[in-house]
């Protein structure tokens, strides 16, 4: 995983496990804003889980997928939403954790 790029390259051809653990906080927007999670794969969105705002308090979002990965792709954790949330601002932000294993051939 290259923390620069946030991007993980597979180091050889098998099932990869990835999971993300994510939150959205604001002040400001309510029920009718939506958020999501998901990957990336050498550019291609590949699946996500998502859930409505609320405005005092966003439930965490998780997120797991196993997939084949051949050597050399890149997958990319992804956030989506349809706020102007910054991380670690004082009227809202967002944050996730990534992880991902291999899993096997």
């Amino acid at each position: 995983y290259n923390t620069s790029t946030s991007a993980f390259t597979a180091p050889r051809s098998g099932f990869y496990r990835f999971s993300l653990l994510g939150y959205i906080i604001t002040g400001t927007d309510g029920a009718d804003k939506r958020y999501a999670y998901g990957i990336e794969i050498n550019g291609s969105l590949k699946s996500f889980a998502g859930g409505n705002f609320s405005s005092t308090d966003t439930p965490a979002c998780t997120y797991s997928a196993v997939t084949y990965l051949n050597s050399g792709d890149i997958v990319k954790p992804t956030v989506f939403s349809s706020i102007a949330a910054t991380i670690g601002g004082t009227s809202g932000g967002h944050q996730f954790y990534f992880q991902g294993e291999f899993v096997g051939k």
